[in-house]
């Protein structure tokens, strides 16, 4: 029994460093040493549903943006010029609620 427990943890030890060294390092930080593999997947799965969230929002703030920068350099063509503090005021306006 002793012996099987012995492969056990060289097999959970050698798994935990493979899976340490193929994952992002930011989602690696933070998370416990002395864990065994089930832990660190479920651990790090948690961390990347946060992660993902994150880089959604990340992505639609972004594209919200351009989408702005876009319509003044259309209205800048037509010579139809607005001032900058009139265009952070509509982009805050048109915002959903989560943006605030």
């Amino acid at each position: 029994m002793e012996a099987h427990y012995a492969r056990w943890e060289k097999s959970n030890q050698l798994s935990l460093i493979a899976m340490r060294r193929s994952i992002v390092e930011h989602l690696v930080n933070g998370l416990l040493e002395d864990t065994n593999v089930r832990q660190f997947y479920e651990s790090v799965g948690e961390r990347y549903r946060v992660s993902d969230k994150a880089e959604v929002g990340n992505l639609l703030n972004k594209e919200f943006i351009l989408k702005m920068v876009h319509i003044q350099s259309k209205l800048k063509a037509h010579e139809i010029v607005i001032s900058k503090n009139y265009i952070v005021h509509h982009a805050l306006n048109v915002l959903p609620a989560e943006f605030s």
